[in-house]
Parts: C-alpha cells; structure tokens; sequence
C-alpha cells in the first residue's frame, strides 16, 4: 500500500510540472498587445476659426462647433496570432495525456487494492470470531474435562476409603483387675501398623484432663505387623494389658483411682499405612479413662486430642 502511494505521489508531482512547463509555453508565445498611434490634431487652425467667429456667435454654437471639428479615430487592424503547433509542444500535449491516464490507472488500482485489503480485514475479523468460538468450545470442554476428572478422583477416593483399612481400640475385662487393649481392623484391606503407643495418666479431682499426654509411654511399639481386616475385638491383636493391682500402680496411686479421688486416663496413639496405597498414613488417637464406678474402662472423646484419619 505504501508502495502505491509513493507512485502515486510521483505521477501527480509530474503531471503538475508537466502543466506548469505548458502555462511557461503559453505565455510566452502570446502576441504582443498593438499600441495605438497618437493622432496629433491641429489645433491652430481650429483657434483661429474659433476666435473669429467666437465674436460672432453665441456661446451654444460655439460648443456645437467644437465638438463637430474634433477629428474621428480611425480603426487599426488586429491581427490574431495562432497556437503554434511545434514538436516539443505535441510531445508536451501527448505526455501529458499519457501521463493523466497513468494517473487515472493508478487511482482505479488503489482503489480496487483498497477493496481487496477491505475484504481481507473482513475475512481475518470472521477468522478472529471463529477462533474466539472456537477458544470458548476449548475452555468449555477443558471444565467439562476438569469435572471429569474431579468425579474420577472423588470415585477413586471413595473407592480407596471404601477399601481401606480403620483401626480402632477396644478392651474388654479378663478379670477383676486385668484390661487387655486390642487393636481392631475394621476396614476391608490390611493395615500395616506403623507405631503404636500408650500413656497412663493420673489426674486428680482439682485438676483438668490435659489435651496431651506429658509422661512418658508406657507401651511404645515400633513395626508392630499387619492386621487383618474384619477382625471381632475378641479375635484383635492386644496391644498391651493394664493390671489395677497396688503392686503395679502403687499403694497411694492405687487407692485414690479405687475410691475416685484420681482419674485413671490412658491415651492412645495408633499410626498405620494402607496397604492399597503406600503414601497413605492414617493416624488414630483415643483416649479411656477407669470408671471406679463399674470398675472398667470407657471410651473418653477429649478435645483437642481424639481424632481418626
């Protein structure tokens, strides 16, 4: 387009020397204007008529009299002078032509570019709003692919929490002062039991229960084995066992917990693996306290501590 332009801008700046060089031509082949002779009147004569017959006749006549002697101009001939029709002249007149034509060309090509140019910035306008129809498909099929996705993994996630393996804590009474704690798998899949520790804490009846044990285990087990699943808490794996006599506990320890005036809290703490996935670590984290009561263990929710992931 700019290359047009230029062209453009060439053959006008021709046409225009070309017509100046014409206007130069004219003007100085014109004729020159004929210049009138002088025509010299006698005016001795008429004054010496005048004064003679001025005495005589009245002052109107004498004016009429005037008037008719004046002499009468006489006409000059005009000669008209012709273009003259010289070479450089025609080769002037013929450029000139040319040279408005290739203009008139010129100015039709720009404007059928022009045309052309409007119809490819249509076309490149309808291609741009096809591509945004068809960038909207894309982003609509990327979410409905991303949702896909999501209900895939939730399916899987479902499916691997369906399956995998909950290890819990249970403990029954052998006899009248002996409490076996059992882990229990009821999930569907084995568990590979991690670490498995127990905390006895005794906390006296002006005290709170704290959310954390603060002594140190009393069982700590390291690679404790596989649990198989569906297991009954009376076919578990007994984890450890608590003996309420004075000889375990101590004479002092031992009475307050009978009579009530301590609370006998164990704290539990069970760290596993599902076997279907590896990089799965479930945790279990209970808490029993001895009820002097009913002489057993119940299940105790602490906040802050119990939890089962």
């Amino acid at each position: 387009m700019t290359h047009i332009v230029r062209q453009f801008t060439l053959v006008v700046s021709i046409l225009l020397l070309f017509a100046s060089n014409l206007l130069c031509q004219s003007a100085q082949q014109l004729p020159p204007h004929p210049s009138k002779e002088p025509i010299v009147k006698n005016r001795s004569k008429s004054t010496k008529s005048q004064t003679s017959g001025s005495e005589k006749q009245p002052e109107s006549e004498r004016k009429e009299d005037d008037h008719k002697a004046q002499p009468q101009a006489e006409p000059y001939p005009v000669q008209i002078v012709s273009q003259p029709r010289d070479s450089w002249y025609v080769a002037y007149v013929l450029i000139t032509g040319f040279a408005l034509i290739v203009g008139v060309g010129t100015l039709i090509a720009i404007w059928r570019q022009t045309a052309k140019l409007g119809e490819q910035v249509k076309e490149m306008i309808r291609a741009g709003q096809q591509t945004d129809r068809l960038i909207e498909q894309a982003i609509e099929q990327t979410k409905a692919t991303d949702k896909t996705a999501e209900a895939t993994n939730k399916s899987i996630d479902l499916l691997i929490g369906s399956e995998r393996p909950w290890v819990i804590v249970t403990v029954r009474k052998d006899s009248q002062d002996t409490f076996p704690f059992t882990l229990v798998n009821c999930g569907r899949t084995p568990a590979n039991i991690l670490s498995a520790r127990t905390y006895n804490v005794f906390v006296r009846d002006n005290e709170s229960i704290p959310t954390q044990p603060l002594t140190m285990p009393h069982t700590d087990l390291s690679n404790f084995g596989i649990i198989a699943p569906k297991e009954t808490s009376d076919q578990g794996t007994d984890l450890d066992k608590i003996r309420l006599v004075e000889d375990d506990l101590g004479k002092e320890t031992f009475l307050h917990v009978r009579v009530g005036k301590m609370m006998f809290v164990r704290y539990i703490e069970i760290v596993y693996r599902n076997t279907l996935d590896q990089s799965l670590i479930h945790e279990t984290k209970t808490c029993y306290y001895y009820d002097f009561m009913r002489a057993r263990f119940l299940r105790m929710h602490l906040p802050g501590y119990t939890k089962q992931t």
